[in-house]
């Protein structure tokens, strides 16, 4: 079977080429009907001039290709993204830069018609956006491949890692998997029974951040408490 970890980012979820022609067709569907057969919401366009019109539609749909084009480009181009969570570049301010920039090439449409019906087409894409983000984070939970022996030197230092914070007592059960670029994982720590629960809050806190510290490709770790008795 063919690792998530070696297929990695460079192919798109299969769900999503679905995702975006329901947005597109739903989204110009509208905008077409009501820019240039009914024309229900288009009184607007009266009052702004057609080439300041043109200006701001030119400009949203430069800005929007530009995400487009240049996310695609560090995604299915550059070599050696496959095992790493990218957070450079556009990565760094937004998570999703290729539809962030259809979506606003969408709004440059509507400004170029001054069609209102569109924004509502433009909601109904994002709602749909929002939907398939979601299911395709649900599915991909779903197809979490066992992690190779990368998997094994990282739960030995983070066992380390949790065993160093004042008030663990030891460090036991460590599992790790990747999920395409990132790793989610499983932490089991020996707190004393007296232990409030405030107080491993703050103990797990402090693993989490170290962890994130240490290795930028986990993505979410989840930290459970076994108490044992306190020592003499």
């Amino acid at each position: 079977m063919e690792s998530i970890h070696k297929r990695g980012v460079s192919k798109e979820h299969p769900k999503g080429h679905l995702i975006q022609l329901a947005v597109g067709f739903t989204f110009f569907l509208i905008w077409i009907l009501d820019s240039f057969i009914f024309m229900f919401s288009t009184i607007l366009a009266n009052y702004i001039s057609f080439f300041i019109r043109l200006i701001l539609f030119l400009s949203f749909l430069i800005i929007g290709f530009f995400l487009v084009f240049r996310t695609g480009h560090l995604l299915f181009h550059k070599e050696d993204t496959s095992s790493k969570l990218i957070k450079t570049g556009i990565f760094a301010h937004t998570r999703h830069p290729l539809y962030l920039g259809v979506l606003i090439v969408y709004i440059g449409f509507i400004l170029l018609t001054i069609s209102m019906l569109s924004i509502v087409g433009f909601i109904i894409a994002g709602i749909i956006v929002s939907i398939g983000f979601a299911a395709i984070k649900e599915s991909s939970y779903m197809l979490i491949d066992a992690c190779d022996g990368e998997c094994v030197d990282k739960s030995y230092m983070i066992k380390k890692i949790a065993e160093q914070i004042e008030g663990v007592e030891s460090a036991h059960i460590v599992r790790l998997r990747r999920s395409g670029p990132v790793l989610q994982g499983e932490l089991e720590i020996q707190v004393t029974c007296d232990m409030k629960i405030r107080e491993f809050n703050k103990i797990k806190d402090k693993i989490n951040k170290k962890i994130i510290e240490e290795f930028d490709d986990i993505e979410k770790f989840t930290i459970t408490a076994v108490t044992v008795e306190k020592k003499t």
